[in-house]
């Protein structure tokens, strides 16, 4: 499966891969469990590839949405779904559209 799109923010240690994407919605989510699913998808595309790439390492991912400014941390329960539907259809994650902000 080929994968394409833009981290914005990428931190690798020996440990562990943290991967924040940048959102500059006017009116971000109040919580994780609001998350738009197209940001969740993307997210969870992310985190499947690095897993791939940095076998062996835990990868976490984070939302940063600019307005307010505030980090939202995505947990493994809430990717988990997005990730088992990589691959069924091909669809391009990186622009998920106005209405998913």
């Amino acid at each position: 499966m080929v994968i394409t799109g833009t981290i914005d923010r990428l931190l690798v240690t020996p440990e562990a891969i943290t991967v924040v994407d940048f959102k500059t919605t006017r009116r971000p989510p109040s919580s994780a469990k609001a998350v738009p699913v197209g940001t969740l998808r993307q997210m969870a595309a992310y985190v499947a590839a690095l897993e791939v790439i940095y076998p062996g390492r835990s990868v976490r991912a984070g939302v940063l949405y600019t307005q307010t400014p505030e980090l939202i941390a995505l947990s493994e329960a809430a990717l988990a779904p997005h990730k088992d539907q990589l691959g069924t259809a091909q669809e391009s994650l990186g622009d998920v559209g106005p209405e998913a902000y």
